[in-house]
């Protein structure tokens, strides 16, 4: 570990008595956490953007909230006692983290008081930010929420996700936003290319999403 991360550690209140810990540098696209699925290391985010996202009972998914450039991902399940994940994460630009093994490290994790303090305070910041997202998703139309999904997941100004999934997730049907996409285009917003969406203008893309 360099000393860039071993600052990283210290701000979490972690030093030498972690053990196991290495670098990890998820690409776009690519599912660091499954849903249900064995969780085995905690993470303390260094670089990048994540979505977060958990399924229904219909298997549709929903995308919960996002990480951008800090944050501890897997604190829910290990103040919960969980060995599996709560809800899948996916990167969606270069997701830089140090992974620190439960296993081996549970022990000395819940009994590092300055450790736990930053844990809750970020746990309490989660809760603030899901409660507004949950308003934000009763009140604001669809072409806001799309507008701050594609926002927030276009990489270098390229959205390339998978219309199904993207109607899932912000939730309306696939008709509503191939509509909602056309029109983006015809504001030169957004330009059409061959398999994704080019953001031509953030400025306008940004004025016609969710204000948090």
């Amino acid at each position: 570990m360099t000393s860039k991360y071993i600052s990283t550690l210290e701000k979490y209140g972690l030093n030498e008595d972690i053990t196991g810990l290495k670098y990890t540098c998820f690409k776009p696209g690519e599912t660091m956490l499954k849903e249900e699925m064995p969780i085995l290391n905690l993470y303390i985010v260094i670089k990048g953007k994540a979505k977060v996202c958990a399924s229904s009972a219909n298997g549709k998914d929903l995308t919960l909230s996002y990480y951008v450039s800090e944050g501890i991902i897997g604190d829910i399940e290990l103040m919960t006692n969980s060995r599996v994940a709560s809800s899948s994460v996916i990167a969606i630009t270069n997701f830089e983290c140090i992974a620190i093994p439960y296993d081996e490290n549970l022990k000395v994790l819940k009994n590092n008081l300055a450790f736990l303090n930053h844990l809750s305070q970020g746990l309490a910041i989660k809760l603030l930010r899901s409660s507004k997202d949950y308003v934000s998703s009763s009140l604001h139309s669809a072409e806001e929420r799309l507008c701050s999904y594609i926002f927030e997941n276009s990489n270098d100004g390229r959205f390339d996700e998978k219309l199904i999934d993207v109607s899932n997730l912000t939730g309306m049907s696939y008709r509503h936003l191939s509509r909602l996409l056309k029109k983006l285009c015809n504001e030169n917003i957004l330009v059409r290319k061959n398999g994704y969406y080019s953001v031509v203008n953030f400025e306008k893309l940004y004025n016609k999403s969710v204000k948090s």
